[in-house]
């Protein structure tokens, strides 16, 4: 389109699979001048002037009235006169508002342009700054196939509806496969329905969407947690990356991929009838997780011209984005036709304006790219899988390209050799199938000719030189590798029983250190003998009664255990008698309160009989 932004309050909105007969009859007698890309690719042919010609006007079907009104005796004819260049020049000066030109004018304008072709091709710099080719460059690439309706609007239509492939949708003469698909949907007796689906960061949104009234036929979510908090990315895409983590959270994410993977999987067997019958399936996914929804014996198979991908972007996959996508995707607009900006004066002032002078280079990183461009991409790619211990990914792709050589020097600042690479970055796994398939462990770089041997990071990298040396002593001069020695198992094994005994002797000495210090230590105190205990502790055990006893006169004492014996006395003859043992109130069909051995009715007669307690024992 334009490079004005599109005004949606300006624009005419209809249904795809409701588009009004009228407008469906203009895109019809238009056909022959759809516009891709929202304008015309014009070609580098020079503009004629406007001359007193007069407009385009309309003739009998069997005619072109872009051309001036030609009529065709044949259709055969006309068709080829829709697909040569001198139709399609005129329909983009129809565009811009100019008169169609003759067929002689044409010609001789193909010579001049073929002349200026050849000029351009010898001169790179001088190219020619036609204000057509500029326009023509400058607009950005739409979603959206222009059908101009012949009154200064045109239709736009979201080109992924009619074809996925933009080098088909860049050609103009598919204008009768795009109003016949049009056509199709108005005319349909059976409903059409789309698929789409939606897979990112844990989340999938799929449905199935009824095209005639818009409704879901069916639809489905998910969601598990399998992205990485704060650091983003999937779980298997930072193992691939980084190596495999242990921790609780890392063990989870793995769990939930493929948990939902197995749902999406299931979920897509589970509609195969309504995939293989869909008319479109759209999809959303990253590259890594494609595999989830393209499985082998699955019902979606990626080359398929079905299989679209959205022209715009989308958000979190949820079933109401489902259904806000597929009515944009299905809303037809119609505006006016974008006006062609004036740059005449921005070429001229660029022409005008000084070239940059272009930066000096050294001869060192000149001769430094030229390196790298020498270097076989192949061949990098495998020393990228070597710097990174992919030894799987390094096996198939040495498998697949026999033609790489594992001895290939390399520049110092990529590596020197593969076998540099893998020892620098500690893969011992990788610099074992390197000496297997002959590897020089010589070959120094050019600096400071340091051996793979020398560059090696770890222990365990360095041993496995040592284990090939006892495997294959005699294959390379392994005194000029800079490799010591062999390392045979049983000298692995001494090493190892070495180990043990070195251990076992610091334990003991750690040991015999720790008695020395015990034995050196003053003996401890011993421990307190506890106090007897106090009269308050003493008192503690006794109950209430015996407490208050405790200083009384022995005249008194007798009284108290008078009256206590007393109290008894009654308090058994009331039980015996079933009343009330503070007011004598009869307590048949009663649940009574028993306290201090008696029975009470209510509560507030068990409260007077332990205030009159209370008050014997301070008298």
């Amino acid at each position: 389109m334009s490079t004005q932004r599109r005004n949606p309050e300006n624009s005419k909105c209809f249904q795809l699979f409701a588009l009004p007969s009228d407008i469906l009859a203009s895109v019809t007698e238009n056909t022959n001048t759809l516009v891709v890309e929202g304008l015309p690719d014009v070609s580098s042919l020079p503009s004629v002037p406007n001359t007193e010609q007069p407009c385009f006007q309309p003739t009998s079907t069997s005619g072109c009235s872009t051309c001036g009104g030609l009529q065709f005796p044949s259709s055969e004819e006309m068709r080829a006169h829709y697909k040569s260049d001198w139709h399609r020049y005129n329909i983009k000066r129809k565009v811009r508002g100019q008169g169609p030109v003759s067929e002689e004018e044409f010609e001789d304008l193909t010579e001049v342009s073929s002349i200026e072709a050849s000029d351009e091709e010898d001169d790179e710099e001088d190219r020619p700054t036609h204000p057509d080719m500029i326009k023509a460059r400058s607009m950005p690439d739409s979603p959206f196939v222009m059908l101009p309706l012949g009154n200064e609007e045109c239709l736009l239509v979201y080109k992924q509806i009619f074809s996925s492939s933009k080098r088909d949708m860049k050609r103009t003469d598919n204008a009768a496969l795009i109003v016949e698909r049009l056509r199709k949907y108005q005319r349909s007796q059976q409903p059409a329905h789309w698929t789409l689906l939606m897979l990112a960061a844990g989340h999938f949104a799929g449905t199935v969407v009824n095209c005639k009234d818009g409704t879901a036929i069916v639809h489905k979510t998910f969601h598990r947690y399998t992205t990485r908090r704060k650091q983003g990315g999937a779980q298997s895409s930072n193992d691939q990356a980084k190596g495999k983590a242990n921790s609780a959270g890392a063990g989870l994410r793995r769990y939930n991929e493929q948990a939902l993977q197995k749902e999406i999987r299931d979920l897509l067997v589970e509609w195969k009838n309504y995939l293989l019958t869909s008319d479109l399936i759209f999809i959303r996914a990253p590259a890594a997780s494609r595999r989830v929804l393209f499985f082998d014996g699955g019902p979606l198979d990626a080359e398929h011209d079905r299989i679209r991908s959205f022209p715009f972007t989308t958000r979190r996959p949820t079933f109401t984005e489902l259904m806000r996508c597929f009515k944009e995707l299905s809303t037809i607009r119609i505006e006016r036709l974008p006006e062609i900006p004036d740059v005449d004066a921005k070429v001229q002032s660029e022409a005008l304006r000084p070239k940059p002078r272009p930066k000096s280079v050294s001869p060192e990183a000149v001769k430094g790219n030229e390196t790298m461009a020498a270097i076989d991409p192949l061949l990098l790619k495998l020393a990228d899988f070597c710097k990174r211990g992919k030894l799987e990914l390094f096996q198939s792709h040495l498998k697949a390209n026999e033609g790489l050589n594992v001895n290939t020097r390399l520049p110092d600042d990529v590596g020197t050799s593969l076998l540099h690479l893998a020892a620098t970055n500690g893969c011992s796994e990788m610099v074992d199938v390197l000496l297997s398939l002959g590897a020089d462990p010589t070959m120094g770089s050019e600096k400071r000719n340091l051996k793979p041997y020398d560059v090696a990071q770890s222990k365990d990298t360095r041993d496995t030189f040592r284990r090939f040396v006892a495997s294959q002593p005699d294959m390379w001069d392994w005194k000029q590798a800079h490799v010591p020695g062999p390392l045979t198992p049983e000298m692995e094994q001494q090493q190892k029983e070495k180990e043990k005994e070195k251990k076992k002797k610091q334990k003991e000495k750690q040991k015999a250190y720790k008695s020395s210090k015990e034995a050196a230590a003053p003996a401890p105190e011993p421990a307190p003998v506890p106090a007897p205990s106090s009269k308050k502790a003493a008192l503690s055990k006794l109950t209430k009664s015996e407490r208050e006893a405790i200083g009384m006169t022995p005249e008194r004492r007798a009284r108290l255990d008078r009256e206590k014996r007393a109290l008894a006395a009654e308090a058994r003859l009331r039980v015996m008698q079933n009343q009330c043992g503070a007011c004598g109130k009869s307590l048949v069909g009663i649940t009574p309160f028993e306290k201090l051995q008696f029975r009470y009715c209510s509560m507030p007669c068990v409260t007077v009989c332990v205030a009159k307690v209370e008050d014997i024992f301070r008298r």
